[in-house]
């Protein structure tokens, strides 16, 4: 089938259907198959184009590593032959020069803006040098270049300075949890997962690298088109959320059946307003508290392990973070889980309620939708 020619029915498809039978909205099994092509084959098609993509995107990095590499010797060889003539001592070291110039060709072979150019070349050299499996996963088009990327955050925070052999044992082990995971989650839940992972392969404790992360908070102010801007804060992730939240509480006492802005707008001024005038323009959001759930390891919180705290919405955090947290905690709730993997087994309650019970354990067990893709909070 040609992009200008429609699928076609055969003449069967039209026959009325017997008396007394109303006819079917939708095709049922008997009509897919007077169709053609077939809708497996449709399908078929689409995940074959889609697995093509992934292996052009592994030539793709290959290809860039290789460049990288033979440029690499080209800068060395001219620094040899500029020493061996005597000529003037050059401002930049030929690995500086290199990767100057190596830069600029692919941002400009590629028209890419040049720290988009600088990521994708430290991505090619991460596939082709420390994530042997992500690249082959990638090579056979089982993930994408995305599922890719994600793998590859997270890889790049495994370091440890004084011992890099045990930081690629920490990545090896990491890619190998992970890529199989990237063959049936889409990117957002991926990323969620590899979150995870991560902390459990880092051979550095999640509280040094919070001590080192927390000096980077900042707030960055981009500018937009049509007289718009956004406001982009990093910093402590309970703090964070805990902001978001209280957000999105005290847009929601804003909707009714005579407002016509969406939550995402209400919110959008409800913060600005916050953070103009303390409060909104009506009074709303003076003493509104945000709820943050956050799971605990028992002994985490009698000071016997130093495993990480785990905030909903987010994922692991550093185990002081968690203490202080639940020291100020309204209740709790009890909570087994399964050792190895952190599954929810079950979840203690004083009193049966069916119906806010489910929804508490659902809230807890998932975060999130369940659909493929969409990330919409449980609660």
């Amino acid at each position: 089938m040609t992009a200008e020619e429609p699928s076609t029915i055969r003449s069967e498809s039209t026959a009325e259907p017997p008396p007394g039978i109303p006819p079917d909205s939708y095709l049922n099994p008997r009509h897919l198959s007077l169709v053609e092509p077939s809708l497996p084959e449709v399908y078929d098609a689409i995940r074959e184009a889609d697995r093509e993509m992934n292996r052009a995107a592994a030539k793709r990095a290959a290809a860039i590593y290789a460049a990288q590499r033979v440029l690499a010797d080209v800068g060395r060889a001219r620094a040899e032959a500029a020493e061996r003539a005597g000529g003037p001592r050059m401002p930049w070291s030929p690995e500086e020069a290199t990767k100057e110039e190596f830069t600029c060709e692919v941002s400009a072979l590629l028209r890419l803006p040049r720290r988009t150019a600088e990521t994708l070349i430290e991505a090619s050299r991460t596939l082709a040098e420390e994530l042997p499996v992500t690249r082959e996963a990638l090579a056979s088009g089982a993930i994408s270049y995305r599922h890719a990327q994600v793998i590859m955050e997270q890889a790049w925070g495994i370091r440890v300075d004084d011992d890099p052999e045990a930081a690629a044992r920490a990545r090896a082990v990491f890619e190998e949890v992970l890529v199989p995971d990237a063959e049936v989650l889409t990117v957002a839940k991926l990323a969620d997962r590899a979150r995870r992972v991560r902390e459990r392969t880092h051979t550095e404790t999640i509280t040094a690298r919070h001590q080192k992360s927390v000096e980077d908070r900042h707030v960055v102010f981009q500018a937009l088109n049509d007289g718009m801007a956004s406001l982009y804060l990093t910093g402590d992730a309970e703090k964070v959320q805990a902001a978001y939240h209280r957000t999105l509480d005290v847009a929601l006492t804003l909707q009714g059946p005579d407002e016509v802005r969406t939550l995402t707008q209400i919110a959008a001024d409800v913060l600005t307003d916050v953070l103009i005038g303390g409060v909104t323009p009506d009074g709303l959001g003076a003493g509104v508290a945000a709820q943050v759930n956050v799971t605990v390891p028992v002994l985490t919180l009698l000071g016997k392990s130093e495993e990480p705290g785990y905030l909903a919405g987010y994922g692991p955090i550093d185990p002081d973070t968690a203490r202080r947290l639940a020291a100020g905690a309204p209740s709790f709730t009890r909570l087994l889980t399964h050792p190895e993997t952190g599954v929810v087994l079950s979840m203690g309650r004083d009193t049966y309620k069916p119906p806010a019970a489910l929804k508490k354990w659902l809230e807890v067990r998932d975060e999130t939708c369940t659909f493929p893709g969409c990330r919409r909070s449980a609660k």
